[in-house]
């Protein structure tokens, strides 16, 4: 009998083992092919179970007569283990300390690991559909064939016909809203209902910057000849994207430089809630950005914005750039980056229209008695419906003195 048992548990362990063994080396697998991206719920938890394992096998192999001090030395490192990874548990189903592609993919996913050489324009796979989901909401995008989750295009331009083409990240995609509730969908409806003989594209991506954006155009989208180029942009490109990826010195590397401190970051929960207190962003860079980085960021998008804008004249294209804020920007009145060394910059070209969106949502919010809490989700931090209503209307009110001064051309 006890040697019938004594096959059963040795059977155990051994099937035990060889399932760890198995999913480890699927796991560096998919890292070697991935990067930090195969990090998913379960390699949170994972990562304990090994801990503990590694532990036990510390204890049992190093210390094999251990006195009563080592005994409990092992035994307390045993209960702080046991209690971080309920902890774990604990902030991975309430979704604490997520980043913010974590709500949306169900997964880490590295905001160094952008694979330029891949994918050089920042775009979603042509034709396959994706979800944008949140605390609180899921969507569905269709995407065309120029990696957009809008409609196809009519390449051919009716005439007197203004073509507005809209470039930029989630908020000009409409995270956090049905399609039809995009800012620019709106925006067209609006239009539309006014009689203007406009045709608008969307040309938003999810994670994108204003050089994915600009790339896009140069390359990719001057055939379809836009009269207007409405480019979006926030503080979470300057103090998290193009701090993190650089300027169109990107274009030459094949992935990015990531944060010595980010696998830490990336595979545990708990350690999260330390870097926070440290003063880390979920870009485990300190949240104060030096002066020297930023002057070295502003550069970079001046430079941007030149060439954007000599672009856009040479194709007899107005170029709009929209400033938004998030919830606490509008609530401080304040943007978290300093925006003024830029605007400066930009407000010097002729061919460049800068419309800065804080004060006009103030207005707009204050006009309706509402908080500013009222047009975001509260977690995901992107607009809803209610919110890109009021993108589209404000950013309508400053570009259509405009309009009716732009003169399709033959291009």
């Amino acid at each position: 009998m006890n040697n019938s048992l004594h096959s059963i548990r040795s059977a155990v362990i051994t099937f035990v083992v060889l399932l760890l063994i198995a999913y480890l080396i699927w796991e560096l697998y998919w890292y070697n092919e991935v990067g930090l991206t195969f990090i998913k719920w379960h390699t949170h938890l994972m990562f304990y179970i090994y801990t503990a394992i590694l532990l036990f096998c510390a204890y049992k192999f190093l210390f094999p007569k251990a006195s009563n001090l080592v005994k409990n030395i092992f035994l307390t490192l045993g209960s702080v283990l046991f209690s971080l990874f309920t902890v774990e548990v604990f902030l991975s189903v309430l979704g604490v300390n997520q980043t913010e592609i974590e709500q949306v993919s169900g997964g880490y996913v590295s905001p160094y690991e952008i694979l330029i050489k891949k994918n050089p324009y920042h775009i979603w796979p042509a034709g396959k559909d994706h979800w944008l989901a949140g605390d609180g909401f899921r969507y569905l995008r269709h995407v065309n064939s120029l990696g957009f989750t809008d409609p196809e295009w009519r390449l051919k331009k009716n005439s007197k016909e203004i073509r507005i083409l809209a470039l930029g990240d989630s908020f000009t995609e409409g995270d956090g809203a049905p399609y039809d509730s995009n800012y620019v969908a709106l925006m067209e409806k609006l239009l539309s209902s006014s009689g203007d003989p406009t045709y608008l594209m969307n040309a938003g991506t999810c994670g994108s910057d204003p050089f994915f954006n600009f790339v896009n155009l140069r390359d990719r989208l001057l055939t379809y000849k836009p009269d207007i180029v409405i480019q979006s942009i926030g503080s979470g490109d300057m103090d998290q994207d193009i701090l993190t990826r650089g300027g169109m010195e990107r274009f030459q590397k094949e992935k990015l430089s990531s944060s010595r401190w980010e696998s830490i970051y990336a595979i545990n929960y708990v350690s999260r809630l330390f870097f926070s207190l440290a003063g880390y962003n979920p870009l485990t860079i300190k949240q104060a950005i030096p002066e020297n980085e930023k002057r070295t960021i502003n550069t970079k998008t001046a430079a941007l914005f030149r060439d954007y804008s000599a672009l856009c004249l040479k194709n007899n294209i107005k170029l709009f750039v929209v400033l938004h804020p998030v919830e606490r920007e509008v609530e401080n009145n304040n943007y978290n980056y300093d925006f003024a060394p830029l605007i400066k910059s930009m407000s010097a070209d002729k061919n460049i229209q800068v419309i800065d969106l804080l004060p006009y949502y103030r207005a707009y919010i204050a006009s309706a008695h509402n908080k500013a809490a009222d047009y975001y989700w509260m977690h995901n931090g992107h607009h809803n419906s209610k919110g890109y209503e009021m993108m589209a209307e404000t950013t309508l009110q400053n570009i259509a003195p405009y309009l009716h001064d732009t003169i399709p051309q033959s291009k």
